[in-house]
């Protein structure tokens, strides 16, 4: 277990970039060693996702960096016996979800040359092979099924996948894996 946000609102964050999935919009990115203004250490959450406006282009994996988000707690099944994500967001300690209301700043680049980078840059080219090889929605889900870089899934396609009960093989793809890879090269390096 860890700590889910207790309520919404607009909190400056920093933390440790986890995972950068591109979107037209803006990257969206997975934040983990985190400090939020006006939450104490113990209710802080493991980790948090944040939409950055497209001035957020430039972070990468490993950067620490600052903005000032709306946040909100997982939500849970959008149909009965539906998917459930702040079941799933539960597992993978993912304690809050927003979009940032300000510029990102970077606090300090990261280390962009060691394993872990080189699996996400791995990942990001198979993403990218994907989407050229097979154009529109249908490329952005075959890329999210091999590489759970699913940011680019346009939000029709998400709400028909949810409607018909097959969202968890998105939510699942890459996910549980990609922690542990994660966790164990933490553990190493």
């Amino acid at each position: 277990a860890a700590p889910v946000i207790a309520r919404p609102g607009g909190d400056e964050i920093a933390g440790r970039v986890l995972l950068v999935e591109p979107r037209g919009r803006g990257p969206r990115v997975t934040l983990g060693e985190l400090s939020i203004e006006g939450i104490a250490a113990e209710a802080t959450p493991a980790e948090v996702r944040v939409t950055l406006r497209s001035d957020g282009a430039s972070v990468r994996a490993g950067d620490r960096l600052a903005v000032r988000a709306r946040l909100q707690r997982p939500s849970g099944p959008l149909v009965p016996d539906g998917f459930d994500f702040a079941r799933q967001a539960y597992f993978d300690r993912l304690g809050g979800l927003g979009y940032a209301i300000g510029p990102a700043r970077i606090l300090e680049r990261g280390d962009h040359t060691g394993f872990a980078a080189a699996i996400a840059r791995l990942r990001q080219t198979i993403a990218d092979e994907a989407r050229a090889a097979i154009p529109g929605a249908e490329g952005a889900v075959a890329a999210a099924l091999l590489t759970a870089l699913r940011a680019d899934i346009p939000d029709r396609v998400w709400r028909d996948m949810q409607l018909s009960g097959l969202a968890h093989l998105l939510a699942i793809s890459g996910r549980s894996e990609e922690r542990r890879v994660g966790k164990e090269c933490r553990s190493r390096w």
